[in-house]
């Protein structure tokens, strides 16, 4: 994949109000009535999609068809079966077949813009401003300098539901926003959306010409059909209706229900935009799981309104609507904050104890609402039933001991008819909305923190600058299809020191050897000799990490340490001799908080592991970096004692050597660094674990039951899901083709059934770094 170049401009103001909520029964219709150009068009929309289901229905998300007949149409849509982008055409002559686009648009959390060029026959498909490859598929003669059904005289061209394609497939629920149609130009997406001076990619208004058939919909409340561009190309609407348009936009992306993570029996399902949870009364469900929403937040206030639209014949008292932490599903529990049951009964649950009944006075029934207000910082909450506060929590009831907290719905019950939507009404200036506007502003921008960067290795021309936009403190390097050690170096140490992360060697002195790195202020520099780093015509990886520059000394331990720190990331480097050969001592980290993943190694010691501590095994043993082993209780080099928010507590005797030198790298979650423990489910289905951004890199490592690589993932090596270019950092194995893990908007979901990252009652350990963070990510 090839990423589009992009002019870099200052933070636009240009706002996207609303956005249309199509259902199959919706569409907007247009005759031309006069030929324009029919091989040459620009398409550009911004689509927050609903309807893809893992399960690999048929259904499809239309988003422009035009076409009369079974044999002469064409279309755009995403495709629900693999949830690929296709450019279908059919004629009863040449140019029958489709483009087929590789990634998969699986997001359903966040906004999309594809912008899709057709140029006689050529397709390119921009998503979020990078080149997505394209396959073409055909049974006829292909596509070059034929005409197609759009801008065609007299031929209709439809937005949503096809007429002349309703026996192939039918339209799932889908938000549209924004929609360009240009007659006779191929256009690149810069036209559209640029990236700003920080790097978030956001729209533009279109200022060039739209040809003959063209046409511009905002879709705006009361002219949700009228052509926006000078054309006054309109559009006649059915089944839309008022509520359709909402304020869900790509600018002020709303919290909606997320289809991918429920917790439980399929029979409940999703509807309205993933804005309504429904049981029909023939599935007879007893099944309980948890549908969370896709915005979290651990400080401000929030309202969330829950509207029982049915609620009847409820058998179990326990369905019902609250809070809940985001990482809910790595708790055993449910791990709620507050639910209210149907019976009118109020819940906490932390997670790690059974539920407490706190209030039982707010029984609802069929066409009650009821309000939540959150104040997270005073710990308080509100629950009131149509307008009338009901009951309020106190702050000693409120125990929140992890994760974002977010608004929920459980179901669980034996009955017929539970249907639950979510709104905004009744939100004040105190009690907002949950949706991205009001999220804060995280002011520092993870792109300048860490970089995943691709090259490929030319030692034949000389030494190789490898740009990552900032000065990285840490660089990770791997070649990718040779077999070679994982390289570790970083500034504290100085790049001609190198590590290896899948062999407990010491350090290797490479001043004389070629294998140097150099760290610039906008990247590093790989020697012309480096076979490690620069071999000529191989696949490289390198990781980026952004600590504090050079480093400071650090006395908070009874060992001194050199520190570089990232509080603002959560990263930090610390550099520390032994005192003696034996014998406990604390190192200062320089983070602040308390680390969530301490890696620890002895530079000199050619036998010496890399230890890791991960939050969750509370200090009790460890796992080996460089080895595919399970958890170890038996050795203990983090002395059984958790870190603290200053210093970290090591076992000089591990290694006996007083004096001998080590590093160590440290992270604790921030809004740009998180980690934790997730179950496996052993599904092609698997977990997804929600984060507060983005990812940009993840590792995973199966933490017991079997011995197991650390596997990586990266943005770099795919920039579309699913991820397939899968790295141990345990071996010196090249990568691996296995399509197991959707990077989203807001986490990571496991595709695949395998024993490295998914098998059935495995807990795995991750540490995800972010790309963006959710307010201003886009799907993938």
């Amino acid at each position: 994949m090839l990423r589009h170049l992009r002019n870099v401009i200052p933070e636009p103001d240009y706002k996207i109000e609303q956005s249309c909520l199509f259902d199959k029964f919706s569409k907007l219709e247009f005759i031309p009535s006069v030929d324009g150009d029919k091989q040459v068009a620009t398409l550009s929309f911004w689509l927050k999609n609903c309807g893809v289901s893992d399960s690999g229905a048929t259904d499809n998300t239309r988003i422009l068809s035009a076409g009369d007949t079974s044999t002469n149409f064409i279309y755009y849509q995403i495709m629900n079966t693999g949830a690929t982008l296709n450019v279908n055409t059919y004629r009863a002559g040449p140019g029958n077949g489709f483009w087929n686009h590789a990634p998969t648009y699986r997001d359903y959390s966040a906004w999309q813009h594809f912008v899709i060029s057709y140029d006689k026959g050529i397709v390119t498909t921009y998503v979020n401003g990078i080149v997505e490859p394209s396959i073409f598929n055909t049974t006829g003669t292909g596509w070059l300098n034929v005409d197609t059904a759009f801008n065609t005289n007299n031929v209709m061209m439809t937005i949503g539901s096809a007429l002349a394609l309703d026996t192939i497939a039918t339209v799932k629920d889908f938000y549209l926003a924004e929609m360009h149609w240009i007659d006779g130009q191929a256009l690149g997406c810069e036209h559209f959306a640029l990236e700003n001076a920080v790097g978030h990619y956001n729209p533009i208004p279109y200022e060039g010409d739209y040809g003959t058939n063209g046409f511009y919909l905002p879709f705006k409340a009361g002219e949700i059909g009228t052509d926006q561009s000078e054309n006054s190309n309109d559009f006649t609407t059915t089944g839309i209706t008022p509520d359709s348009i909402v304020a869900d936009s790509p600018t002020n992306n709303h919290s909606t229900f997320i289809p991918y993570n429920y917790m439980g029996s399929t029979n409940w399902a999703l509807s309205n935009g993933n804005r309504t949870v429904w049981q029909g009364s023939a599935q007879n469900e007893a099944g309980q799981g948890t549908y969370i929403e896709t915005i979290g937040f651990n400080s401000g206030c929030w309202h969330r309104r829950f509207y029982m639209d049915a609620a009847s014949n409820v058998s179990y008292g326990y369905s019902g609507c609250g809070l809940i932490s985001s990482d809910w599903s790595q708790r055993g529990q449910d791990a709620g904050i507050f639910l209210l049951g149907e019976t009118g009964t109020v819940k906490f649950w932390d997670g790690l104890s059974p539920s407490v009944t706190v209030g039982s006075t707010l029984q609802y029934t069929t066409g009650d609402y009821i309000d939540f207000d959150v104040d997270v910082d005073a710990q308080i909450v509100h629950i009131s039933k149509n307008g009338v506060l009901g009951y309020s929590t106190t702050p000693s009831q409120w125990k929140h001991p992890f994760g974002l907290l977010r608004f929920a719905f459980e179901p669980y019950s034996e009955g017929s008819d539970y249907q639950v939507t979510i709104g905004d009404d009744g939100a004040t200036e105190k009690y907002l909305p949950v949706c991205t506007d009001n999220l804060p502003e995280v002011t520092v921008n993870p792109k300048d923190n860490f970089k995943a960067v691709t090259y490929t290795g030319n030692s034949i021309d000389g030494d190789q600058s490898i740009i990552t936009g900032f000065a990285p403190d840490f660089t990770w390097l791997k070649v990718r299809d040779y077999n070679d050690n994982h390289v570790l170096v970083d500034t504290l140490r100085g790049g001609d020191f190198a590590l290896w992360s899948n062999s407990s060697s010491a350090e290797t002195d490479n001043t004389a050897t070629g294998d140097a790195v150099i760290f610039n202020p906008d990247g590093f520099t790989v020697k012309q000799t480096s076979l490690s780093n620069n071999r000529q015509n191989y696949k490289f990886v390198s990781w980026n990490f952004k600590a504090g520059g050079p480093a400071v000394a650090n006395n908070d331990g009874s060992l001194p340490s050199m520190v570089s720190a990232n509080q603002d990331m959560g990263f930090s480097i610390v550099e520390f001799a032994t005192a003696a050969a034996s014998g406990n001592a604390t190192i200062g980290h320089g983070l602040g908080k308390i680390p969530s993943i301490i890696i620890v190694k002895n530079r000199v010691n050619a036998s010496s592991e890399w230890d890791l501590h991960y939050e969750q095994s509370t200090g009790l043993g460890r796992l080996k970096l460089n080895s595919s082993d399970a958890y170890d209780f038996l050795t203990n080099p983090f002395c059984q004692i958790s870190p603290g928010s200053s210093v970290f507590t090591y076992d000089q005797g591990l290694y006996p050597g007083a004096g001998d030198e080590y590093i160590a790298y440290c992270f604790t979650n921030t809004d740009m660094v998180q980690s934790g423990v997730y179950a496996g489910n052993g599904s092609t289905d698997g977990p997804f674990v929600t984060l507060p951004f983005k990812p940009a890199y993840i590792f995973i490592k199966l933490t017991d039951l079997a011995a197991s690589n650390w596997a990586v993932y990266d943005n770099a090596r795919d920039l579309g899901n699913t991820l397939a270019a899968e790295l141990y950092l345990d071996t010196i194995s090249t990568e691996f083709p296995n399509p197991d893990i959707d990077f989203l908007s807001n986490g990571f979901k496991l595709r695949w059934n395998r024993s490295i990252n998914n098998m059935s009652a495995g807990n795995y350990l991750y540490l995800a770094i972010a790309e963006e963070t959710f307010k201003h990510a886009r799907g993938r």
